[in-house]
């Protein structure tokens, strides 16, 4: 077998190997004498799996089941049985006596290659969790949302495997058809419009840019425009909320969250570090601020030429507040939902679940 770096997840091989953990906590969740042996060879090295595991197990150890209509339930049911593979597969051994002729072809231990697959299997599955808890946090918009997607698929495409390839392709393909132009706006407000030409993008965070995020300015003028009128209906002049010009101030990211090198943190920090970056966003440049519904289009025009800087005029901040305020949701049988990954629904395209 390669080694796991060109390891290639094959599709009947990791359905057999999931198949095989599933039968094997079947087998032993329905028969208390059987678990009771299992937990008699479990508690021999309960130091051990404390230790790897890193957490205190007060309790019996005991083995999971996932559910087919719970996402996040697969994950640990594997980690558990690799946790105590060891004596699990021992005590199958010991218990082989007693099976049935079905049991004996259906609940036998993982062999060196299933072992391997399941192992590269929760490794890539793993940042698409920890991003699936940052996303499904009560405070999060669309613009968190894109950071911490941004971080997850520049995890996945480490990945060498055909298994996270597809993954990721999966991914993208499903954000791509969820996704509005008004994330792109909200996108494009906090980051700026990449420009090249001028010599302000040395100041500006354009390492966080994502390409795939870019939208044509006269659709981003005219969704703005409209917006604007939404949030003003009937007005002929917008309000004018403070006649003070703020300043303008360095780029609100450059110098917050305390973070000399963001690639030095846990995959979870760095989330979590993007995510804070959007929410800092009282320092910004404003352009000085007027009552005439027409100063929108020297708005857009100004924050345009600005380019990486991002410099939004008054009513551009107040679209941009507003558009922060959105959550992720994405639409289930005409029913709009809270943005949720699911393990399963982001890779059933892939037939190894059920």
């Amino acid at each position: 077998m390669a080694t796991s770096n060109t390891f290639e997840l094959e599709e009947e091989l990791l359905k057999n190997s999931i198949g095989k953990i599933r039968n094997t906590a079947k087998f032993f969740r329905k028969s208390p004498k059987k678990h009771s042996l299992l937990q008699k060879q479990m508690q021999k090295d309960k130091l051990e799996i404390r230790q790897i595991s890193g957490k205190d197990i007060c309790g019996p150890l005991n083995l999971l089941l996932d559910v087919q209509t719970r996402w996040s339930s697969l994950m640990p049911m594997l980690e558990r049985y690799m946790l105590s593979q060891r004596r699990i597969e021992k005590t199958l051994i010991d218990l082989k006596s007693q099976f049935t002729p079905i049991q004996r072809r259906t609940i036998v231990p993982l062999n060196e290659d299933e072992s391997e697959a399941i192992t590269t299997f929760l490794k890539v599955l793993g940042p698409l969790r920890t991003a699936t808890e940052e996303i499904s946090a009560s405070d999060v918009n669309l613009l968190n949302f894109e950071e911490i997607y941004s971080v997850l698929m520049q995890e996945i495409a480490k990945d060498t495997t055909e298994f996270g390839r597809r993954l990721g392709a999966n991914i993208v393909a499903r954000i791509n058809h969820r996704r509005t132009e008004w994330s792109k706006i909200l996108y494009a407000l906090h980051h700026g419009l990449p420009n090249s030409d001028t010599d302000e993008e040395s100041d500006s965070d354009s390492e966080f840019y994502q390409t795939d995020m870019s939208i044509d300015p006269k659709i981003m003028k005219s969704r703005l425009l409209l917006l604007l009128t939404r949030l003003f209906e009937g007005v002929k002049d917008y309000p004018n909320p403070d006649d003070e010009i703020t300043v303008r101030t360095r780029k609100r990211r450059k110098s917050d969250c305390g973070v000399e090198d963001p690639s030095e943190l846990s995959l979870c920090d760095r989330m979590r570090y993007r995510k804070k970056l959007g929410e800092n966003r009282q320092e910004t440049h404003h352009a000085p601020p007027e009552r005439s519904l027409s100063s929108s289009l020297h708005e857009l025009k100004d924050f345009r030429e600005s380019g990486p800087l991002a410099k939004r005029g008054c009513l551009l901040q107040l679209a941009y507040d507003y558009l922060l305020t959105i959550r992720p949701v994405y639409r289930v049988n005409g029913i709009f939902q809270l943005q949720q990954f699911s393990l399963r629904s982001n890779v059933q395209d892939l037939p190894i679940l059920y």
